[in-house]
């Protein structure tokens, strides 16, 4: 078993291109389903850092699931800020499940000796962006969902990975509170999406306080899943 990671796949089902946002993104899906079903083994899993579709509702997810379903693999997916059509744990379950989609938003799931610990994330206050009026509150949320599937992990286990959608610091020198928590639960590798464009700039990668850190956006990697473990 290889496990590989893409974020940020912003599926529409063919209602929203996604050229709008630069000529790299013509025809995405497409060049993402033939680097996936080239690169990805029926034993392997994938897991997807967030933003998968543009759907509102649950319902009209359901093709954009099914073109994820006809990927070969396992798929672990996290929750991204916007991911609208997000419902309850027992509504994701009842959808993805029969497809081989594992929805994670505060859990953890456990892979032979592999762990991973799944939520959204928040922008961090060092973030020039972050407004404390309407962003406080969601982030403290967020800390709370992080350390609700950390505990999940459980003793003894091989390698424990931290899928988020938003980067858990502005920048290398940002020990937010995600960055206190990744460090106090050993994670040891952080996988997450979010950014793209100009922001790529300022995504952090490598190894920092002893975990690796690695942006999966879709746009950041070429389109193709990569290997993370």
């Amino acid at each position: 078993m290889k496990i590989f990671a893409i974020g940020d796949l912003h599926l529409s089902n063919g209602t929203k291109p996604m050229d709008i946002f630069g000529d790299e993104w013509r025809d995405h899906d497409k060049k993402i389903a033939a680097n996936w079903d080239r690169v990805v083994a029926p034993e392997d899993v994938v897991l997807i850092a967030g933003d998968t579709s543009w759907a509102l509702r649950l319902p009209e997810a359901v093709p954009d699931f099914e073109w994820i379903a006809a990927r070969p693999g396992t798929k672990i997916l996290a929750k991204g800020n916007h991911c609208y059509f997000w419902g309850t744990r027992h509504k994701m379950l009842e959808v993805l499940e029969p497809l081989g989609i594992r929805p994670l938003n505060a859990e953890c799931q456990v892979l032979g000796d592999i762990a991973v610990a799944a939520t959204r994330g928040w922008i961090t206050p060092a973030d020039p962006q972050f407004d404390p009026e309407k962003d406080e509150i969601i982030y403290l949320r967020e800390l709370q969902r992080l350390e609700r599937a950390l505990t999940q992990i459980p003793a003894g286990i091989k390698h424990a990975i931290a899928l988020m959608h938003y980067p858990p610091c502005a920048h290398p020198k940002d020990e937010s509170g995600f960055v206190s928590l990744l460090q106090e639960y050993g994670v040891d590798q952080v996988v997450y999406g979010h950014l793209h464009g100009r922001y790529l700039q300022h995504a952090i990668a490598g190894i920092h306080w002893n975990m690796e850190f690695i942006c999966v956006s879709a746009d950041n990697i070429d389109f193709s899943p990569i290997r993370v473990w």
